[in-house]
């Protein structure tokens, strides 16, 4: 289940460069550090971010719970040739 978020009164400007820095793998030390914002501000927006991730992940679980996945039997699949 997603949840509903308030909107974020971080500038645009200020939200990409949080997002660079997320993405880039850097620390929110570094983040807010370089960035030049308040630290809990970018402890905040990291967690966030985490947080979305998790729902998303958590989505798609559920989504593909049921699925399946059956592999080819051992002498490969019928009517087909390798091509090697």
């Amino acid at each position: 289940m997603v949840r509903q978020r308030r909107k974020s009164r971080l500038l645009p400007s200020i939200q990409n460069r949080l997002l660079e820095q997320f993405s880039a793998g850097v620390s929110v030390r570094t983040a807010y550090e370089f960035i030049g914002i308040n630290r809990n501000t970018a402890i905040l927006y990291f967690h966030k971010l985490r947080e979305i991730i998790a729902d998303q992940i958590a989505a798609e679980a559920s989504f593909f719970a049921g699925v399946m996945v059956i592999p080819p039997p051992p002498g490969g699949l019928i009517g087909f040739k390798s091509s090697n």
